[in-house]
């Protein structure tokens, strides 16, 4: 997975003060009928055992091992909702 500067940008601003911790991209399950997979997004402390870890300027991203693989070809980048208090991140082709 890539990460587009804004993104690292964001990143780092959400996990300021805790040293290591990074945007954590996991399954919240998956639809039966579709197979797809929901994903969530959280701020962690570290990885999980089996999580891989994508970096751009210091910036951490764990993602699950059973997502890495849908996700190797992918860019996360983040945009402004307009609201100061909410960022919008995206995975793009």
């Amino acid at each position: 997975m890539n990460i587009t500067s804004q993104a690292a940008q964001a990143i780092n601003t959400l996990v300021a003060g805790h040293p290591g911790a990074g945007l954590r991209i996991a399954t919240r399950g998956s639809d039966a009928g579709t197979g797809q997979l929901d994903l969530s997004l959280s701020v962690a402390e570290s990885p999980s055992e089996t999580d891989s870890v994508a970096e751009e300027n210091g910036a951490h991203v764990f993602i699950e091992d059973r997502v890495a693989p849908l996700l190797e070809d992918k860019t996360l980048d983040v945009s402004d909702s307009g609201d100061a208090k909410q960022l919008l991140f995206q995975l793009v082709p």
